[in-house]
C-alpha cells in the first residue's frame, strides 16, 4: 500500500492536471495530493492581483529558494538537537512568541501563480514540500466533525511526535474557536468533504521558529509538533491565531497581498486576547509595537497588535468585524475599511483615529489616563501565565529635554507615515512662558500635553505643518511638555524650535544684548561703548520685535530696533534715534544673531565694536 501510494503521489506531482479553463483563460496546477488545485493566473489577472507586491519572488531561482528556507527537508531536522525549539537567542524569544509564515507561505504561493513561471518550477516546490513532512498515519476528527488532525506519536524523529491527549485537547479548543468565529464573524474558510464542512490539521515539526501557518491557497492548517502542540499555552493561542486567518479568508483576503500584514498579522494577534485573554501572550506583540513608535503602521505586522487592541476597547470587539466587512464589499481597501469604522463608531477618520491611539500609548502611563480613553485594560494589571510575566505595558521611548527660561534650541525628527515620536520637556519651576515652534515638510497630527504630577492637564492637537505653540504659566503650573508628532499619508522630515525664542544672547555690529522673554514683552541689558550697559524694554508678536534702549542721562542718544525674527536664531531691521543729545535724528540698518541660551545676569560680555551703516553707532554721542 505504501509503495502504491508514493507512486500515487510521483503521479501527481510529475502531472500537471487541467481542470478547466475560467472566463479569464486560467489552467491549474495539482500540488500535493488532497489539496486544492494551484490557479494559474493569466498576466494580466495575476498583475492586477499581486504587481504592487514587490516582496513576490519573480525568478525560479527565488521560489526554488523561498521554498527551500520555508520547508526544511526532513534530514536536515532530524540532524538538529531534540530541543532546538529552545535553542532561541534571548533578544528574539518576543520576536518569535507568535511565529506565524502566514505572509511568507503566500509569497510562495503567490508566485508560483504567474504564468511565467514554469510547471517544472511548481513540481520541485511540490517535491520541497514533500520532503519537508513526515509520513502521519494517525488521525483525529473533532466531535464536531469540522476538523481532521493528522499527526504521530512514533516517528524516528521524536520532535514531529505528540500524543493522542494532546490531540484530543486541541480537537476540542479548535471546535470551541470554530463556534466562537462563526458567532461573532463568518465560517473560516474550509472545503466539502461529502457536502460537511472540513479542515484538514496537520502536526509535524515545522521548524525553530514556525508555530503555525495556513494560506488562502490551502484547505488546511499546519501547526508545530514541538513548540504549539506540546505547549498547553501555545496550543490554545495559535491554534486560535491560524484559525482566525481562515477567517479573513472568508471575508475576501488573499495570501500574498501587499501591504495588508498589518491587518493580517495584527487582527490574527489580537484574536489570541478575544479567546484566550487570560493567557495574556499577544502582549509580547503589543510590546514589540510601544517599542518602536516611529514604525510606520502600514509596515507593521504581529507589531500592529496593540491598534487593535485598542479599537476594542475603545469600541468593542465587534469593531473587528465590521472592519472586515466593510473590506469586503470596499474594494478590498483596508484602510478606508478601518477609517469607515472609526468614523461611525467613534466619530473619528483614520487620521484622528490613529492620532488618538498614538497618543494613548503615550498617557497610558499617566495616573489619569482613563480621562479621555488614553488608556489600556493591559496596563493596569501583571499577571504571570505560562511561567510569563505579562504587564504592564512597555513604555514609549521619548526623547527628554529640558526647559528653563532662557532655554533656546532645536530638535530634529522624521516620523512615517501613521509613526509616531514623542518629546518630552522637563519645564524649569520658574518657566511662565514656553513655546515650541513646528516646522514640517510632509503631513502630521499634533499633539501638545502639559502634564503635572504624571497627570495630563491640557492637550492641544492640530493637523498643521508649521505651528507655534505659546503658553504662559503660573511658575510650576506644569512640570513636563509632550510633544507628539505623528506622520500622517506622508509623514516627513520635522523640527522643534523650542523655549523663548529671544531669551538669550544676540550680537550686532555695535552691541551685546542679554534678553528675556515674559509672554509677549521682553526686557533685559544692552552692553555698547557710549551709554554702557542699559536695561532694555520690548515687545515680540507674531515674529516682530521692537527693542528700546533708553537714554541714561548722559550725552548718548535713546534708541529703538524694529525688525522681523527669522528661526529665533537672527533678526534684521531697522534702528532710529528717539532722544538724548541734541541731534540724535541718525537711522540704520541692523543684523543680529544669537549667540547661546544664557542667564541674564551675565557681566562684562565681549563687546563687537565693528562698525556697520552709516559713520554713527544708534547710541553715537553728538
Amino acid at each position: 500500500m505504501k509503495i502504491i501510494r508514493r507512486l500515487k503521489i510521483a503521479f501527481l506531482l510529475i502531472v500537471f492536471i487541467l481542470i478547466g479553463a475560467s472566463a479569464y483563460g486560467q489552467s491549474y496546477y495539482q500540488m500535493q495530493e488532497n489539496g486544492p488545485p494551484l490557479e494559474i493566473l493569466t498576466q494580466e489577472v495575476f498583475e492586477a492581483r499581486f504587481g504592487d507586491n514587490t516582496n513576490i519572488p519573480r525568478t525560479e531561482r527565488e521560489i526554488v529558494t523561498l521554498a527551500e528556507k520555508l520547508y526544511p527537508s526532513l534530514a536536515y531536522k532530524a540532524a538538529l538537537p531534540d530541543e532546538i525549539t529552545q535553542d532561541i537567542p534571548e533578544e528574539l524569544t518576543e520576536e518569535f512568541t507568535d511565529g506565524c509564515s502566514e505572509e511568507n507561505v503566500g509569497l510562495l504561493f503567490a508566485a508560483l501563480q504567474n504564468p511565467e513561471i514554469s510547471n517544472y518550477t511548481r513540481r520541485i516546490v511540490s517535491e520541497i514540500i514533500d520532503k519537508a513532512i513526515p509520513p502521519l498515519p494517525k488521525t483525529k476528527i473533532s466531535a464536531t466533525g469540522l476538523f481532521k488532525i493528522w499527526y504521530t506519536t512514533n516517528n524516528a524523529d521524536s520532535k514531529h511526535n505528540v500524543t493522542d491527549a494532546q490531540i484530543n485537547t486541541l480537537a476540542t479548543l479548535l471546535d470551541s474557536y470554530w463556534n466562537i468565529y462563526t458567532k461573532n464573524f463568518k465560517y473560516p474558510k474550509h472545503k466539502l468533504v461529502n457536502g460537511k464542512k472540513r479542515i484538514d490539521v496537520k502536526v509535524y515539526y515545522i521548524d525553530a521558529y514556525t508555530l503555525g501557518v495556513t494560506s488562502s491557497f490551502w484547505d488546511h492548517i499546519e501547526l508545530n509538533s514541538a513548540s504549539c502542540v506540546r505547549d498547553a499555552c501555545k496550543r490554545r493561542t495559535t491554534s486560535a491565531h491560524e484559525l482566525f486567518h481562515r477567517v479573513q479568508y472568508a471575508y475576501g483576503y488573499i495570501s500574498g497581498t501587499a501591504n495588508m500584514s498589518w491587518i493580517v498579522e495584527g487582527t490574527a494577534s489580537w484574536s489570541q486576547k478575544f479567546t484566550n485573554q487570560t493567557i495574556r501572550d499577544y502582549m509580547a506583540r503589543m510590546h514589540t509595537g510601544l517599542s518602536n513608535t516611529g514604525k510606520g503602521l502600514f509596515t507593521r505586522s504581529y507589531d500592529a497588535c496593540h491598534f487593535w487592541v485598542y479599537l476594542q476597547e475603545q469600541s468593542s470587539a465587534s469593531a473587528i468585524k465590521q472592519v472586515w466587512a466593510k473590506y469586503q464589499v470596499n474594494g478590498k481597501k483596508a484602510k478606508e475599511a478601518v477609517g469607515s469604522v472609526t468614523t461611525t463608531r467613534l466619530g473619528l477618520n483614520f487620521d484622528k483615529y490613529s492620532a488618538k491611539w498614538s497618543r494613548a500609548n503615550y498617557m497610558k502611563d499617566l495616573k489619569n489616563a482613563a480621562s479621555g480613553g488614553y488608556n489600556y485594560h493591559e496596563n493596569a494589571v501583571s499577571v504571570t501565565n505560562c511561567g510569563v510575566k505579562y504587564g504592564p505595558l512597555r513604555k514609549v521611548p521619548v526623547v527628554a529635554s529640558t526647559i528653563n527660561p532662557d532655554s533656546s534650541f532645536t530638535q530634529t525628527g522624521s516620523v512615517s507615515p501613521y509613526g509616531a515620536r514623542y518629546h518630552v520637556f522637563t519645564l524649569g519651576k520658574t518657566l511662565k512662558n514656553l513655546s515650541v515652534n513646528f516646522k514640517g515638510t510632509g503631513s502630521f497630527e499634533l499633539s501638545f500635553i502639559g502634564i503635572k504630577n504624571n497627570e495630563w492637564k491640557n492637550i492641544t492637537n492640530k493637523t498643521l505643518t508649521a505651528f507655534n505653540y505659546n503658553k504662559t504659566l503660573a511658575a510650576g503650573q506644569w512640570d513636563k511638555l509632550a510633544v507628539m508628532v505623528m506622520g500622517t499619508t506622508k509623514g516627513g522630515t520635522y523640527s522643534l524650535k523650542v523655549g523663548g525664542c529671544i531669551a538669550g544672547t544676540w550680537k550686532d555690529s555695535w552691541y551685546t544684548w542679554v534678553l528675556t522673554e515674559e509672554g509677549s514683552k521682553i526686557k533685559g541689558k544692552v552692553y555698547g561703548t557710549c551709554g554702557g550697559t542699559r536695561n532694555v524694554s520690548g515687545t515680540f508678536t507674531n515674529n516682530k520685535i521692537t527693542l528700546n534702549a533708553p537714554y541714561t542721562g548722559t550725552s548718548c542718544c535713546a534708541f529703538t530696533y524694529n525688525g522681523t525674527v527669522s528661526g529665533c536664531n537672527k533678526i534684521s531691521g531697522t534702528w532710529k534715534q528717539t532722544g538724548g543729545a541734541t541731534s540724535c535724528n541718525y537711522t540704520g540698518t541692523f543684523t543680529m544673531t544669537k549667540q547661546s541660551s544664557s542667564n541674564s545676569t551675565i557681566s562684562s560680555p565681549e563687546i563687537n565694536s565693528d562698525g556697520e551703516g552709516p559713520s554713527c553707532c544708534p547710541d553715537m554721542c553728538n
